[in-house]
């Protein structure tokens, strides 16, 4: 698995493909965020365990979304929300990818645990390290779909390289997603949510794709990307 270093342009062009993609399949992209983020956060309310399975569905909904994008952007197969639920659910990741589950359930507990017992200015770091070990996870996982030998840690590592080789335009990819984010959050902004929320799914899978594999973004944005 090789990683590509990239021109710094190319996160205009993540997020142009990824609106165009959002808005010629809105309703699927809305559904799918929407039940994952209230599922999980629903989860996330129970006392004690709450936060260990949120975890694991977090991973389990980024790595479907990113499978679910794969598929709208490289088959002619008619996708639903029942798509989605088929590809969460799917026996494949509480098997294969049972190595993956064990290390998010870990990490999530030993943040629990330390939480429970520590002071309170732990939780702002230890939460954005769970967050980053799910999210490598499941890129991780999604490149590993096809593997027969599943190793989490040499997986994962390939991944966080591509990132750090790639760290500006990680880092400004995200820095727009959190100012969509913050916006999304004001209260006057709720129609600003439903905008935004879409789209978080297909960018990420561009910016993995683009790194990882060898999709030709000019060709993606020339299809998916709406007028300036």
């Amino acid at each position: 698995m090789t990683a590509r270093t990239l021109p710094y342009e190319q996160p205009l062009r993540w997020l142009k493909c990824s609106i165009g993609i959002a808005e010629q399949h809105y309703t699927l992209f809305l559904l799918c965020g929407l039940f994952s983020f209230f599922s999980a956060g629903a989860v996330s309310s129970i006392p004690h365990i709450g936060s260990i399975g949120s975890s694991i569905l977090m991973f389990v909904y980024f790595l479907a979304t990113l499978r679910l994008t794969d598929k709208l952007l490289n088959t002619k197969e008619t996708l639903k929300f029942e798509t989605f639920l088929n590809l969460a659910f799917d026996p494949i990741v509480y098997n294969k990818f049972r190595p993956y589950l064990i290390v998010i359930f870990a990490a999530a507990l030993v943040k629990t645990v330390l939480l429970a017992v520590g002071p309170g200015t732990l939780s702002l770091p230890l939460s954005f390290l769970v967050f980053l070990l799910i999210i490598l996870s499941s890129f991780a996982a999604f490149a590993d779909l096809n593997s027969d030998h599943i190793d989490p840690a040499g997986r994962i590592k390939e991944i966080a390289y591509g990132f750090f080789i790639n760290g500006k335009l990680t880092f400004m990819i995200t820095l727009y997603l959190l100012l969509f984010g913050f916006l999304s959050l004001l209260c006057f902004a709720v129609p600003f949510f439903f905008y935004f929320l879409p789209m978080t799914g297909p960018v990420y899978f561009l910016l993995y794709a683009s790194i990882f594999d060898t999709m030709d973004i000019d060709e993606m944005q020339n299809h998916w990307s709406t007028p300036a």
